[in-house]
């Protein structure tokens, strides 16, 4: 921890004080970058720097710095950064078996971070809204329970009559996606926080990101319609709409309008790319993305959970 202080500042990127969270993904880039090359304590150093830097961090940057200081097992870091994830919504239960924290949990910092996770969890749902939050998962379980309905098969002679109400539904649904976007920005997890098992039974407590809405946005985009790509777009630098969430909702849009209405492309991370990918590495790096030779090295590590693998 010692060596971490004293190289603080240094490798650290200069974040504009205006908050823009392309600069923020920038930073959590290159401490992605610094674990490919082994460069662990560097890594710490962004990653602690960045937290402090902007209001807001998301919570699977928050896991993936906690791995890396349990893997050079700096206890300190590991404990602030297990702090980050249980103030950003990670229940304590995530960490509670992993091996990865089995060293950090022999220590009297697991005691007192056990004793202070439900008061940081009581600060984290102070910090969401909780009145968007339970109208998304409504919007999420309508979804599913249509869903649902629609492939089972003994439905199949009602499957048209459900599928007609199923998109009724899903368009009512992203219009009132875009009015919330309108008035308060993206509900994404910087708004209503993460997913949660005890939201609904088919929300994975590993995915440690605001899914739902992109769920919804991913069945609307799964045939043509209309786009709202340049207004969700802009949400990302505000740091309301995960970077890799906006390119997957992209490419489901790109794949499956079939061209009849305008739409910003293909961003290679929720489908794959055939052909020519150096448009596409330009437009992942203007939204903060690592370009595609990185993300399959980093799939080759062990150190961080590979959250980038998912499509919400």
């Amino acid at each position: 921890m010692k060596l971490i202080l004293q190289i603080a500042f240094v490798f650290v990127p200069v974040l504009s004080i205006a908050q823009d969270y392309i600069d923020y993904y920038s930073s959590i880039n290159d401490a992605k970058r610094r674990v490919l090359e082994g460069e662990y304590d560097t890594a710490l150093v962004i990653y602690k720097q960045t937290f402090e830097t902007f209001e807001f961090e998301y919570a699977r940057d928050c896991v993936n710095a906690a791995e890396v200081a349990a893997f050079l097992n700096e206890h300190e870091s590991t404990n602030y950064f297990l702090e980050c994830s249980l103030r950003i919504g990670v229940p304590l239960t995530f960490f509670e078996e992993k091996e990865k924290y089995e060293e950090f949990r022999k220590t009297d910092y697991w005691i007192q971070l056990v004793v202070a996770s439900a008061m940081l969890h009581r600060e984290y749902l102070g910090a969401i809204d909780s009145t968007l939050r339970a109208e998304i998962n409504e919007m999420f379980r309508e979804d599913q329970s249509i869903r649902s309905s629609y492939y089972k098969w003994w439905n199949f002679l009602w499957r048209p009559l459900i599928a007609k109400k199923w998109k009724a539904l899903n368009k009512r649904q992203v219009n009132r996606l875009v009015e919330i976007t309108k008035e308060q920005g993206f509900p994404g997890e910087k708004l209503i926080g993460i997913d949660v098992e005890e939201y609904h039974p088919k929300i994975d407590g590993n995915q440690c990101s605001a899914g739902m809405p992109i769920v919804i946005l991913l069945h609307h985009y799964s045939q043509p319609n209309a786009s709202h790509y340049s207004l969700f777009k802009e949400q990302i630098a505000l740091g309301n709409l995960l970077n890799q969430h906006y390119a997957t909702v992209s490419d489901f849009e790109a794949k499956y309008g079939k061209g009849q209405y305008a739409n910003d492309g293909f961003y290679g991370v929720g489908l794959p790319l055939d052909g020519d990918t150096s448009e596409v590495e330009v437009k992942r790096a203007q939204i903060g993305l690592l370009d595609e030779k990185e993300m399959r090295n980093l799939n080759q590590q062990e150190v961080l959970t590979k959250f980038w693998n998912r499509l919400y």
